[in-house]
């Protein structure tokens, strides 16, 4: 979701600004209280065949249908055009390399900041070209477009070297808000001058060609669309640092663009960007930038502890859209002790996989010492001949129960990411013998997501082996992988398991007792017998939601009972039983198990494990507290909808409240666009998590849904500028608001049915029918911005403008937050309908607002 979480807010900017709307002189070069003329004004709007209209006792700059020769009214300068297509594509590109960056380097818990920052950043440079009024306009746009590649160079060059010479100390245990702040105060400090200057340029380009607005708000949503589709790619199937030269290469583009005011001067300038670009994509290359150091002995702490930092080191490194993904060596000093040692880290410790060695004449007497799970249902008494093992990473587990099952089993292993399956092939691993391991015909490792191979896989399977998870971060990671926690997975995995009384499901160190009441519900629905028979679990005492659960629909026999019993007791690491038919257990689990009390359902609609804690929230806690990652985690989600609830609450009764008539926005209309910012965020937001399944990957779910609601978006921007949909307070309230909620309710049902009975369609069809679910809803809620700025400069409020874009971009950025925060208790559906109900409010406060100005 989170994952989802990041790229939605950043739509603060949602709708087109308005047209150009000038006072009694604005056409004559004179603006009120002066007397002084201004030449370019008059050539200005001249060029532009601006004329003025009255309506309302206010006047209007409106394009002539024919200028004073006869010619067709001017458009937009081409270079206008272009230039704000790569403006949009660079910034949405700069934010999602921003929040992907800070996953790792500041951590999965606070990543999502990068949100606010951007916002900040775009707010800022907006309103210093507001507040500093230049007369030469196209050549401050040359000047801001030829400072991005520098800009942009020194940003991401900057960050890496900050990151590697003072915050090296980087894992998952370390997160802490109070901890974090000094961080995050310098990696804002390093991207906010590049999101200011692409705040500075949106807002000159909009000024530009302010007499066809809805025309440049369609490139810059094309642009940002196109960015949502490229980085994404570039990210995952070539890593980071063609990414980061990706963007500067479109930096580059941006300074060929620059308006014709210099041509020698800029024909010099793209020559040295390009020299400049080539000698920063040749360092990358060589290794010399774009590269993190981090101190490798605490990163991969979890799965090699023990070794000094002389002895370990990162020899692999790829990043995508999933994760950062190192492989880590660990010399033996001990020259008994064999081969080296190797583990795979994702991002900053949250996912780890330990790589073992095929052997083949491995037996089973040598993997029962060292291994729990895996020695289970051969211990029960039974040999699986077909096992399916979901999140296989690069195949530990299916070594290990190949071996117990002495290559007489036929294994399939599913894995998301496909950074860590490449690494079974890299030459470095040849003495772990894993290519020869997975070239067996019996062997098939699969990258695909998981539910996505469920759905389309007709496979029946002896044993369905789940292996650890990281769903205790899922809820802010964003992968799909908390689709695997679902009632609905729970189900799916019911029907893989083939009949016989020996088939069984094994979960391995997650959150489980969420599945157990899931699947006392389905075992009563399908007629499967007594749950309380069929379920073992056990945990860590010292962990929390890391516990192991085996469920055997045909019943446990006292036979396998003590079987699980004697492994669990014997194994070096404690052990408590959560749940045992036998009798043991845990009050809440046996609780659970045998349905006296029951927790909120985990289903594909809300797909989280660990709810937002409101009710043991404090303002400062005591940093012990911190060490609890649930706990910082909801802190932090909690902390921000209340910072931002305040400063909304603050630049609400600023703009309010201001003095200057002409300055101030009214109070309906205040309330209005902070409403409809959130509405959007609530609708936005849900609807990609819920398209998030049905297109099968995070990718995908980035890349095409976000890009789909960005365009529709912009459609519904051109259409309220150029056909007045919404033409007055009588067509926004009844058919405008009757057309919105509808158009929500469809995409809300539209997404429900593709999950129902669609997810084994092709990709093509899948995206055709996302577009069909979500692009209604968004063409309908770019409409509302234009709008209601329309209406404040009806009112005489033209100077209030400014106001209203800032109060915008302030409630998308509160939207958002609120929006990822609430999905995680509510459910996506209740926050897209939260949203819908907004929307009815809105119409409301303009009725108000037509009432008071009467």
């Amino acid at each position: 979701m989170m994952v989802t979480r990041f790229w939605a807010a950043r739509r603060g900017r949602h709708s087109a600004p308005p047209p150009l709307y000038l006072d009694s002189y604005d056409c004559l070069g004179k603006t009120t209280g002066s007397s002084e003329s201004s030449p370019r004004r008059i050539t200005l709007a001249a060029s532009y065949g601006i004329t003025r209209r009255r309506r309302g006792g206010v006047r209007y700059a409106t394009p002539m249908p024919r200028n004073a020769a006869g010619a067709p009214p001017a458009r937009p300068k081409r270079d206008v055009e272009i230039g704000i297509f790569l403006v949009g594509l660079l910034c949405l590109m700069v934010e999602l390399l921003h929040t992907r960056m800070l996953a790792f380097f500041l951590g999965s818990i606070s990543n999502f900041l990068a949100i606010p920052v951007a916002l900040f950043g775009l707010a800022t440079g907006s309103l210093l070209v507001q507040r500093e009024r230049k007369r030469d306009a196209r050549r401050l746009i040359a000047i801001l477009q030829a400072l991005v590649l520098p800009v942009l160079a020194a940003t991401f060059v900057g960050f890496f070297a900050v990151a590697n010479a003072f915050f090296p100390v980087i894992h998952v245990s370390l997160e802490n808000p109070y901890g974090d702040a000094a961080r995050m105060l310098a990696y804002s400090g390093i991207f906010l001058p590049s999101y200011a200057i692409f705040g500075a340029l949106l807002a000159l380009y909009f000024d530009e060609g302010a007499q066809s607005i809805g025309r440049l708000y369609c490139f810059d949503l094309a642009g940002a669309a196109s960015g949502c589709l490229l980085l994404p790619l570039v990210l995952t199937w070539a890593g980071l640092p063609p990414a980061i030269m990706t963007v500067l290469f479109g930096a580059l583009a941006l300074l060929a663009a620059t308006p014709p005011i210099w041509n020698a001067r800029r024909r010099l300038a793209v020559g040295v960007g390009a020299v400049g670009t080539c000698v920063v994509a040749f360092l990358a290359y060589r290794g010399s930038v774009l590269e993190e150091h981090p101190d490798v002995v605490r990163l991969s702490r979890y799965v090699l502890p023990g070794y000094a930092g002389k002895d370990m080191e990162e020899v692999r490194v790829r990043w995508n859209d999933l994760a950062r993904t190192s492989l880590v060596r660990a010399e033996n000093r001990n020259p008994q002790a064999g081969d080296p040692a190797w583990g795979i880290v994702q991002d900053d410790g949250i996912s780890n996989v330990r790589v073992v060695r095929w052997d083949p004449a491995a037996q089973p007497a040598d993997i029962l010492p060292g291994s729990l799970h895996h020695t289970l249902p051969f211990l029960m008494g039974h040999a699986p001949k077909r096992i399916l093992v979901l999140f296989a990473g690069v195949g530990r587990d299916m070594v290990e129960l190949d071996g117990m099952a002495q290559g007489r089993a036929d294994i399939t292993g599913v894995e998301l990411n496909p950074a860590v399956v490449d690494l079974f092939r890299d030459p470095l691993l040849a003495g772990m013998n894993l290519r020869a391991f997975h070239a067996r015909p019996n062997i098939h490792l699969v990258v695909r997501e998981g539910r996505d191979f469920l759905n389309h896989d007709r496979g029946r399977y002896d044993l369905v082996f789940v292996a650890t998870n990281g769903s205790t971060d899922a809820g802010r990671t964003g992968h799909t992988r908390k689709f695997l926690d679902t009632y609905e997975a729970m189900a799916s995995y019911l029907d893989h398991l083939a009949p016989g009384p020996g088939s069984m499901m094994v979960f391995v160190n997650q959150p489980v007792i969420h599945k157990a009441e899931s699947l006392r519900l389905l075992f009563a629905e399908r007629g499967l017998g007594d749950f309380g028979q069929a379920v073992f679990a056990f945990g860590a005492p010292e962990t929390r939601g890391q516990d192991s659960m085996v469920v055997k629909p045909g019943g446990l026999t006292p036979d396998e009972i003590a079987a699980i019993d004697r492994k669990v007791a014997s194994w070096p690491h404690p052990r408590r039983v959560l749940y045992s038919p036998a009798g043991a257990g845990l009050p809440s689990f046996v609780d659970a198990v045998l349905g006296r009390s029951r927790g909120p359902l985990v289903t594909d609609d809300r797909p989280f494990v660990h709810e937002v804690s409101w009710r043991d929230f404090e303002l400062l806690p005591a940093q012990a507290r911190f060490n609890d990652q649930l706990y910082a985690g909801s802190w932090i989600k909690v902390f921000t909808i209340l910072l931002f609830g305040a400063v909304s609450v603050a630049v609400m009764a600023l703009v309010g409240l201001r003095r200057g008539r002409e300055r101030r926005v009214p109070w309906p209309w205040v309330l209005y666009f902070f409403v409809a910012g959130v509405s959007y965020m609530c609708v936005e937001i849900g609807l990609i998590a819920q398209t998030e399944l049905f297109l099968g990957s995070p990718l995908y779910a980035v890349a095409v849904v976000l890009a789909l609601f960005l365009a529709g978006s912009g459609l519904g921007a051109y259409l309220q500028d150029r056909l007045r949909v919404f033409r007055g307070p009588a067509t926004l309230v009844l058919p405008g608001i009757v057309a919105t909620i509808a158009a929500i309710a469809w995409g809300v049902l539209a997404t429900h049915l593709c999950n129902a009975r669609l997810l084994s369609l092709p990709l093509p069809l899948k995206i055709l029918c996302a577009a069909l679910s979500v692009v209604p809803a968004g063409t309908f809620l770019g409409m509302f911005y234009p709008f209601g700025v329309e209406r404040v400069v009806e009112a005489g409020r033209r100077a209030a403008v400014p106001a209203t874009y800032a109060m915008a971009t302030l409630s998308s950025v509160w939207g958002a937050s609120w929006a990822m925060t609430a999905i995680t208790n509510l459910g996506f559906q209740a926050v897209i309908l939260m949203g819908a109900a907004g929307y009815a409010l809105t119409g409301a406060l303009v009725l108000v607002a037509r009432r008071l100005r009467t």
